[in-house]
């Protein structure tokens, strides 16, 4: 185990580092989630294009969740086996191809099969990117850096409404129901060049990087060896432990009604929008961005206040009440620009709930559990997301709206504040005063 002090990089070394490296990795990230929810828009024509029940588009979401977690541990042996930056580059190839492939689907269950399959290739994005960084970065810097990857969501969410509306609109065609292909076709080929464009630059490892001199390499090189130094493997004793934590069930039950409280109206919330007199794509690609653009300043609020305080228990509980009691109440008025604002603080709401859950695991799971335990409560996640997108097309389908579905977000969400506020002394993390 290391007892040193972690050396540090030099300031002007970090900002030429980040210069090389981040630009291509925030354009993938941002792709990444463009490809992964550009379906939300899609499904605006898909109904009348392939004949999708709102059930059925329910079921296209829980295939990318049943992709994304039956393949975290192969994709896991590939990075090891393959090496991060080359990963990185196959990987945005892969989605986006299929992406790009799914705008030729004809039927509901092709549907299926490419979402299953982005899912099982997205599934190896995010420790790719974790582990290339930490190449790169000792620890504190690691944090500020893989935090783009929370900012992803809604800044996809901005550009990508919008984005969405106008190609839908631009390619639209006189059958009025098949420019979602066209949006697909689009938004699936940059990934590609993104994926040969970190194939072709990004170096494999400090040494590699033309642009650092033999000392500045060893420097980074010494820093992000000592600062994620030796962790010891996990056996099986240790696995029967953090399974027999408590702490791990809660914090699983607790992700699960997260993630079952967000995940579909992630997928929704285009249709839900669509309102009389915001049929056209293109104006609901401007409205949707609306939520998001709160969202990404409430990422940066709550983070701030969690960090400071160092009660993640409690700013996720507060979020969590917001998101449950605006989407619950959102699923019953009827005003549209009611419906736009209850939508906008259950947005921001939930965004800032995700970011600051996850500041518990590593804290309530502390030492050897967390390599057992984290893991676990991602997984319980994405059995919310396997549930939820359903469950909201069922409730769709029988009712026939989606005003049912939403409110059942907010049970999911109210749940989820419940568990929070109930083991609350066992969620908070220690505040180390000096």
């Amino acid at each position: 185990m290391n007892t040193g002090e972690t050396p540090d990089i030099p300031d002007d070394l970090t900002h030429r580092v980040l210069r090389h490296l981040l630009p291509a990795i925030s354009i993938a990230f941002l792709l990444n989630y463009l490809d992964r929810f550009n379906i939300s828009f899609a499904g605006l024509q898909m109904e009348e294009s392939l004949g999708l029940s709102p059930v059925g588009f329910g079921w296209a979401g829980s295939c990318f969740a049943i992709g994304y977690l039956l393949f975290q541990i192969p994709a896991n042996i590939g990075l090891m086996r393959i090496g991060a930056r080359r990963w990185l580059g196959i990987l945005a190839i892969g989605w986006g191809l299929i992406v790009c492939l799914t705008g030729l689907v004809r039927t509901p269950t092709e549907l299926y099969a490419a979402r299953f399959l982005l899912g099982a290739v997205e599934a190896g994005f995010v420790p790719a990117i974790v582990l290339y960084l930490s190449w790169w970065f000792p620890t504190r810097m690691r944090t500020q850096t893989v935090a783009i990857y929370g900012q992803g969501v809604p800044i996809a969410g901005i550009i990508g409404g919008p984005l969405a509306g106008w190609l839908m609109t631009v390619f639209a065609t006189p059958a009025e129901s098949e420019s979602w292909r066209a949006l697909m076709f689009c938004e699936g080929a940059p990934s590609i060049l993104v994926g040969l464009w970190m194939l072709a630059t990004l170096p494999n490892a400090p040494r590699e990087a033309r642009w650092l001199s033999e000392t500045e390499a060893a420097e980074i090189a010494a820093a992000s060896t000592l600062a994620g130094a030796s962790p010891r493997p996990v056996d099986r004793a240790q696995i029967l432990i953090t399974l027999r934590s408590p702490a791990v069930w809660r914090l699983c039950v607790t992700y699960f009604l997260l993630v079952g409280g967000t995940f579909g109206i992630v997928l929704w919330l285009p249709q839900f929008l669509r309102r009389p007199g915001w049929e056209s794509p293109q104006v609901i690609g401007w409205i949707s961005a609306i939520p998001w653009a709160f969202g990404s300043v409430s990422i940066v609020v709550a983070s701030r206040m969690a960090d400071r305080s160092r009660d993640f228990g409690r700013v996720a509980a507060i979020s969590a009440v917001s998101a449950a009691v605006a989407f619950g109440l959102a699923g019953i008025v009827q005003d549209r620009w009611l419906v736009l604002s209850l939508m906008t603080i259950a947005t921001a709401s939930m965004l800032s709930l995700s970011v600051t859950f996850w500041g518990l695991p590593p804290e309530v799971l502390a030492g050897e559990k967390a390599a057992v335990g984290i893991p676990l409560v991602n997984a319980a996640g994405f059995a919310g997301a396997l549930i939820s997108p359903v469950a909201i097309g069922w409730i769709a389908q029988s009712l026939g709206s989606l005003s049912g579905g939403i409110i059942l977000s907010g049970v999911f969400l109210a749940g989820c504040a419940v568990a929070l506020i109930g083991w609350r002394r066992e969620f908070r993390v220690p505040y180390p005063r000096t």
